[in-house]
Parts: structure tokens; C-alpha cells; sequence
């Protein structure tokens, strides 16, 4: 796990990283002259360039934007008076015994997160992911962050289930 330093100047990196993909995007498909007259090797010609190109960083930008959005929820709603060392798994790289996010006051962990961008449940991978979480041997609070209700009322239910003691939290991406 990496510590988050200053959560203005990840964000600005992120944005920029979100800015030269949605550019490589951009000089991709301006190549094309009529889509109507695409061709289909032309159509997979560059739908495998954008994926070649894009591909990492439309699942990874968006994710570690909702990393940091979810330590500020987090910080707003536990801790308003508390100084937080936050860690975080940059790119979905965590290890299983790590979650996306920690919370650390005093050197303790007091909070674990994991974070999701779906918008709909994929169900296997969110009972992995909820299993992982429930499996880590950390102290403190343990979240599941997702953007939609969609994605709430599975989550829910299986924590219930399976008599987790997680919370899910729904936060907005990008508000």
C-alpha cells in the first residue's frame, strides 16, 4: 500500500490522466471518416487500438478518484476531528490481505474500504470482494463503497447472509 499525500495534487493527476486518455480517444476515432461505411476489420482495427491504448486506464482513473472520494466521506462523517494517514492500492492492485483504502490514526488502522465503480452487480466478484474484506485481520470499521443502488441491495443482502460486519456506502463518483 502507498500513502496518499496531498489529496489536490492526486486528484489534479488523475484528471490529467483522464485528460490524455480521453485525447488518445479522440485522435482514434477522428480517423474515422463515415462510420456508416466502416468496414468491419476497419470497426475492429480500432475498437482493439482503443482498448490497446484505454483499455487499463478507463477502469483504474475512475477507481482511484473514488478511493480518494471515499476517504473524504469517510474523514467528514467519522473523523471531522481526527488526523487520518491514508493508504491506498492505486490501480486495483491490492493484495488479498490489503483493501483499496486505510485509515490509519496514530498508527492503527481504524477504517478498511473496498471500492467499486460498477453500476450493476456483477455477483461472483462482489462476493469476492466482500469475503476479502470480511477475511482481512485488521482492527476497525470496514466499508464497501458503490455508486448505485443496483449495487447496494446485493451487497446488503449478501453481508446479511453471510453475517458480515460491513457497512455499504453509497458515494457518487466524480460529486
Amino acid at each position: 500500500m502507498h500513502k496518499i499525500g496531498d489529496f489536490k495534487s492526486e486528484r489534479n493527476k488523475l484528471l490529467q490522466e483522464a485528460r490524455d486518455t480521453i485525447s488518445d480517444v479522440k485522435k482514434i476515432v477522428t480517423k474515422v471518416r463515415q462510420i456508416d461505411n466502416i468496414k468491419e476489420k476497419e470497426a475492429v482495427d480500432i475498437l482493439s487500438t482503443v482498448r490497446d491504448r484505454c483499455y487499463e486506464n478507463l477502469n483504474i482513473i475512475p477507481h482511484d478518484l473514488m478511493i480518494l472520494q471515499a476517504a473524504d466521506w469517510i474523514k467528514k462523517r467519522n473523523y471531522p476531528h481526527k488526523a487520518i494517514e491514508w493508504h491506498w492500492n492505486r490501480a486495483q492492485t491490492s493484495k488479498k490481505e490489503e483493501a483499496d483504502l486505510h485509515g490509519k490514526i496514530d498508527g492503527k488502522i481504524v477504517v478498511s474500504a473496498e471500492i467499486t465503480t460498477s453500476a450493476k452487480p456483477i455477483y461472483k466478484k462482489m462476493a469476492q470482494t466482500l469475503k476479502k474484506l470480511n477475511e482481512m485481520q485488521v482492527p476497525g470499521k470496514k466499508i464497501y463503497f458503490v455508486q448505485t443502488k443496483d449495487m447496494k441491495k446485493p451487497a446488503d443482502a449478501e453481508i446479511k447472509e453471510k453475517g458480515y460486519k460491513i457497512k455499504v456506502e453509497i458515494i457518487q463518483l466524480g460529486t
